[in-house]
């Protein structure tokens, strides 16, 4: 007699249903509350991956040629990429490559980087002016009425030091900037407070100037100390007289990178940046090493992906 497995339909029913995938449909396609639930449950940070994506289907696919051009790709497709990116065993793979392509290609630049160096800073000491003079902040100065005790005007006080031989002339600003971070009030306004000083300076020479307005009621009150403490004071030379020669800071011009690297040469960043520029443009650091090698599993892994992750990072 012949039987009838009647388990035979739910079991596959069954098998059909938990083999179901959510992520498996179009990116254009939003995803249901019950959807997402079920994504959540697996994974907490897909809910910050799918609000991101709202917003770019809003503002990158809004276009028929766009939703053309991507709408074959899934959720999925675009999750797995993601999910295998931010795995710190990824990370670390591609780290132990990019070390490995580094070295293999690693020479020793120090020689041009000294030469590099030493021409910046003769380049300095004789084309920017504040090699020729120092200029230190020291007290606040306030003068009254001698007929009252009322206050007449607030200065500055800064002690100038010829570094290189007399001082003719000078002329810089001042910049006073509250240290504490963001969200406190700053003193400065994008005001600066411009000195210009017509005595020959020596040697050493205490000169004060009157504060601008924007900042004598924030500092009338203040001491020194208490100046020195709870401010940056940002100082710009822009031009002195040596010798009867005008040196001006605009006619000197250092590129960023150089004046990073020489403000602190074990900044691996503008060390890489300063080779790549200036010595060996087929350098390329650890980092640079590392994003290729990802771009190229990525690329193997789903290339149209990244063409889409391309595009909506333009």
């Amino acid at each position: 007699m012949k039987t009838i497995n009647i388990l035979g339909p739910l079991t596959l029913l069954f098998l059909l249903s938990s083999c179901h995938d959510n992520l498996n449909k179009s990116i254009l396609e939003p995803l249901t509350v019950e959807e997402l639930k079920s994504e959540m449950k697996k994974d907490s940070d897909f809910i910050s991956f799918y609000e991101e994506f709202q917003r770019i289907r809003e503002k990158k696919l809004d276009s028929d040629v766009m939703q053309a051009k991507y709408g074959d790709l899934t959720y999925r497709r675009i999750w797995d990429v993601i999910t295998y990116s931010r795995d710190p065993s990824t990370f670390e793979d591609i780290q132990k490559e990019a070390e490995s392509r580094y070295n293999a290609q690693k020479k020793d630049y120090s020689k041009s980087l000294d030469s590099l160096s030493h021409y910046w800073k003769a380049q300095v000491a004789k084309y920017d002016p504040k090699s020729y003079v120092k200029i230190e902040f020291e007290n606040i100065k306030r003068e009254y009425y001698s007929s009252s005790n009322v206050l007449k005007s607030v200065n500055i006080e800064f002690n100038i030091t010829a570094l290189k031989g007399t001082v003719e002339q000078l002329k810089f600003s001042y910049l006073i900037k509250s240290k504490i971070s963001e969200g406190e009030r700053s003193y400065w306004n994008d005001e600066r407070g411009y000195c210009i000083l017509s005595s020959p300076i020596h040697s050493s020479s205490m000169c004060y100037w009157e504060l601008p307005y924007s900042l004598r009621d924030a500092l009338q009150y203040k001491t020194a100390f208490e100046v020195q403490r709870d401010y940056d004071i940002i100082i710009n030379v822009s031009r002195v007289r040596i010798n009867g020669e005008n040196i001006d800071a605009a006619d000197f011009s250092m590129p960023y990178e150089i004046s990073s690297y020489l403000s602190d040469p074990k900044d691996e960043y503008y060390r890489d940046l300063v080779i790549h520029e200036y010595i060996d443009e087929s350098y390329m650091s650890i980092e640079e090493y590392a994003r290729a090698i990802e771009k190229e599993r990525l690329m193997k892994m789903d290339s149209e992906v990244v063409e889409f992750f391309e595009f909506i990072n333009e």
